[in-house]
């Protein structure tokens, strides 16, 4: 459906199509011949021209109508730089040789709007294609409008057309949860507006980076924009979270700290939280969250993956790491960590918590990764002498 005709046939160009996209979008172009013989000719791929290096062998089928050939060319991570790019499926035979070209109409997104400092307001999305402007192209128009549609949720007529833009006001908080648009990496033009004095206070252009794709995914689970509490659950033994091993250990001592100030003193902590963090509002507004302990974890567990979190107002930064060594092992390593020796900090500012146990060096070492890959940090600036600590 993404492939339309041009809205104005020229002769000479009915082999050509409009293939409309958004940024961040993997495309699947899909090639056929139709009533060929044995043996079959070469499907070939190009890029604006240039020969495509095609290592997939093509689908044959042959039955009492003929030779029919299907092959497919992948489109991984549409660029907003691959607009107006032409990619060409040809297929020749004996003195036989036609094509189909696909020209790119690709949809980038700018995010415009006023939020305060408590991360509310409306923000509006516009789309619009990359490089270039297809003006008086219908077919396109139908099309990139349903694709909108589709991704917002919303009726094709609540989208605004003007000068071949195409936007939508939204919620913030309808934008975060929204993982698709988060993926298109848009360009974020933000007024941050004082609500108790109205009007501007400060503008920021800020570029979308990975951390926007990342952390969305999840509901807030925060008290306030800097003091997050965890979420706590049962004492079932052998339920997900983390939990006290019993024996009085430095670790017992520390979590019951944690889950006191989290929930008043119940037995398993279930969820971390994930600090908001960012250079201005607009980064903050789009960070933080929670992380679900989906296993049972004791304190002398082994081979861990764990969240140390400084919970210090106006620092609140964290790190995640991994070790061979059990959590109450590696507590008394980061009991005397450089960043609780910074002026003003202590031990009390301290939550160590273990996220995950019982991994292979292998296992640990992707555990960690994943939850870089889903969180942006704050993190924790340790020297990299220490051997001992893996910082994000």
């Amino acid at each position: 459906p993404n492939l339309v005709k041009e809205s104005k046939s020229i002769q000479g160009r009915e082999h050509i199509k409009l293939l409309v996209a958004l940024v961040g979008e993997h495309i699947d172009l899909e090639c056929q011949v139709l009533f060929t013989s044995q043996p079959i000719g070469e499907i070939s791929w190009k890029d604006n021209g240039a020969d495509i290096i095609h290592l997939e062998d093509p689908i044959v089928d042959t039955n009492q109508d003929g030779v029919f050939i299907e092959d497919h060319l992948h489109i991984d991570n549409v660029t907003d730089n691959m607009d107006g790019k032409t990619f060409t499926c040809g297929y020749a035979k004996g003195e036989y040789a036609d094509r189909m070209e696909a020209i790119l109409a690709v949809f980038k997104l700018e995010i415009e709007g006023d939020i305060c400092e408590t991360c509310n307001g409306e923000l509006k999305l516009i789309f619009k294609e990359s490089r270039r402007s297809s003006q008086d192209e219908s077919n396109m128009d139908r099309r990139i409008r349903a694709k909108i549609a589709e991704l917002i949720n919303v009726h094709m007529d609540e989208i605004n057309i003007e000068n071949d833009e195409y936007s939508v006001t939204l919620p913030l908080e309808t934008v975060k949860k929204n993982k698709k648009i988060v993926a298109m990496k848009p360009e974020i033009f933000t007024n941050v507006v004082n609500p108790g004095q109205g009007g501007t206070a400060l503008k920021w252009i800020l570029i979308s980076s990975s951390f926007v794709i990342i952390i969305l995914v999840f509901v807030s689970l925060f008290r306030d924009m800097f003091l997050p509490k965890h979420n706590v659950g049962s004492s079932a033994q052998g339920g997900p979270g983390f939990r006290a091993c019993g024996k009085g250990c430095e670790l017992c001592s520390h979590l019951a700290r944690v889950l006191k100030r989290a929930s008043g003193g119940t037995k398993v902590l279930t969820k971390v939280a994930i600090h908001r963090s960012g250079n201005n509002i607009m980064e903050k507004c789009f960070s933080g969250g929670t992380l679900k302990i989906e296993d049972p974890i004791k304190c002398t567990d082994k081979n861990i993956v764990y969240i140390l979190s400084c919970t210090k107002k106006n620092c609140m930064k964290q790190e995640i790491g991994e070790t061979e060594l059990s959590g109450v092992e590696m507590l008394s390593i980061k009991n005397e960590c450089h960043h609780l020796q910074l002026p003003g900090h202590n031990n009390d500012d301290m939550e160590f918590v273990v996220v995950a146990a019982h991994c292979d060096s292998m296992k640990r070492e992707k555990k960690r990764n994943d939850l870089i890959n889903k969180y942006k940090i704050n993190i924790m600036n340790e020297p990299e002498a220490d051997p001992l600590i893996l910082i994000v």
